[in-house]
């Protein structure tokens, strides 16, 4: 099976015959805990199209809502193709003013902190939306979203908080939050490694 991938994500596993709802589901995933408008219908399970129309909707991978409705009819591998390119664009597509209250309701707002090296003050800003979120901040925070999503397959909320908090062999003994340091952002050594520990998670291979 061929495996499409980017350099700093976990592949999504397709190939020209990969089924179309596997893809769907992973993409409606992404779309949910990036907090987008009506991200749990499309969790439920909405169709690509749907999908796609949504993120439209929302400035997001117009030209690839664009080729999908031009695609002559059905042909689930061309779609499949054109839902992994959607996949793999969102990683790159920040979206602070609809991520922050996912991710609030699962870190707390303690944790939050100490991963995106802000004060509480600075964090109740940037969410409520009285403060423009720095780009910086805006990226770490969608490299959280990433890797939430990655976690949640394996850990449930608590779970989630503590990967943040405990040492790990993989890390030498670290705890993934001390790889989180200053002003760093997801192009870093620290959070890339951290992102490939929670993606190995999310391929059932939980590090220790």
């Amino acid at each position: 099976m061929t495996m499409l991938q980017s350099p700093s994500s976990a592949p999504l596993a397709l190939s020209a015959a990969a089924p179309l709802r596997a893809v769907e589901a992973s993409l409606g995933a992404r779309v949910a805990r990036m907090g987008l408008q009506e991200a749990e219908p499309a969790a439920a399970g909405a169709t690509g199209g749907q999908l796609l129309e949504l993120l439209a909707r929302e400035g997001l991978c117009r030209e690839i809502w664009h080729r999908w409705q031009m695609l002559p009819g059905e042909d689930p591998a061309a779609r499949a193709v054109l839902l992994e390119q959607a996949y793999q664009a969102l990683e790159h597509s920040p979206t602070p003013a609809s991520e922050w209250a996912g991710l609030r309701e699962i870190c707390g707002d303690g944790l939050l902190e100490r991963i995106l090296v802000i004060s509480p003050a600075s964090l109740r800003r940037y969410a409520a939306g009285d403060r423009r979120c720095p780009d910086a901040v805006a990226a770490r925070l969608h490299w959280l979203a990433l890797v939430v999503e990655a976690l949640e397959g394996t850990y449930n909320p608590i779970g989630i908080r503590r990967w943040f908090d405990r040492p790990r062999q993989a890390l030498e003994g670290a705890a993934p939050l001390e790889l989180l340091a200053n002003d760093w952002l997801p192009e870093h050594p620290g959070p890339q490694r951290l992102r490939s520990l929670a993606e190995a998670a999310r391929g059932g291979m939980v590090a220790s």
